[in-house]
């Protein structure tokens, strides 16, 4: 095969390669549109939510929560009271989990006007340990922060509404401590791209069952899951985890 032939093939399978990776951006805009988080009417929908906000009657905490010893309003208690209103007029939350094209499991809460408009919002349920209890419990703690979000419900006394005392607490011992994992991280400026599912698989088999030090990664960057991780983080955060476990080895050593 001489030059020519050479670069004529070089540039058909470049051509070829172009054309394809075209046809997958293509496809993952389409995908986009194709999955909107609301109906392309909502006009009746939000007439409906705002009579039936208006009638919601006071929800009171009915359960405590044996950790922390704080009282909430558990998901059962809070549909039995809003439902007959929701009802009244034409509304009716639907909570359903899929698993995204990156294997994730995803819970999207959506909300039904009789006309057939909707709106939903989508959260990852990515629990800390592999197992069923685990994962049901955090998946009912999502089902009912998502229900009182979009549904707009408020709970007496709700332990969640502090302030953010909590978030602030972290700070404290983040200034207080300066030993933190990443003391000087600033969320808003590398929260845009988050970790792929490669580095998150990997991350995940370096933690193993060292599930206090999974705990100590997502405080130390406030996200809720190992998957939120920002992407330019991940090389100091498996590097950390790997110093943590090589330390306790070799102070079980001693």
């Amino acid at each position: 095969m001489d030059r020519n032939e050479q670069a004529s093939l070089e540039a058909k399978t470049l051509l070829a390669a172009i054309e394809r990776l075209d046809a997958k951006i293509s496809t993952l805009a389409s995908r986009n549109l194709e999955d909107p988080y609301e109906s392309k009417e909502t006009k009746d929908l939000n007439a409906a939510m705002a009579k039936a906000c208006a009638e919601y009657p006071p929800i009171i905490p009915n359960r405590k929560n044996s950790y922390f010893q704080d009282d909430y309003a558990d998901l059962d208690v809070i549909m039995d009271k809003i439902r007959p209103v929701l009802s009244k007029y034409g509304l009716t939350l639907a909570q359903r989990t899929f698993v995204n094209n990156d294997g994730i499991t995803m819970l999207h809460s959506r909300v039904f006007h009789s006309t057939g408009q909707w709106m939903e919002t989508r959260a990852r349920v990515i629990p800390s340990k592999n197992d069923p209890r685990t994962g049901s419990s955090l998946l009912g703690f999502i089902k009912r922060d998502q229900a009182k979000s979009i549904l707009n419900i408020t709970v007496s006394a709700d332990v969640n509404d502090d302030d953010a005392e909590l978030e602030m607490a972290q700070s404290r011992q983040i200034l207080a401590k300066g030993t933190a994992i990443n003391k000087d991280y600033k969320q808003s400026k590398d929260s845009g791209t988050t970790i792929t599912k490669e580095q998150l698989e990997e991350l995940e088999y370096e933690l193993g069952t060292y599930d206090d030090i999974a705990e100590m990664l997502m405080d130390a960057y406030r996200i809720q899951s190992l998957a939120d991780l920002p992407k330019n983080k991940y090389r100091v955060a498996i590097t950390k985890a790997r110093e943590i476990k090589e330390a306790r080895k070799k102070g079980a050593q001693l």
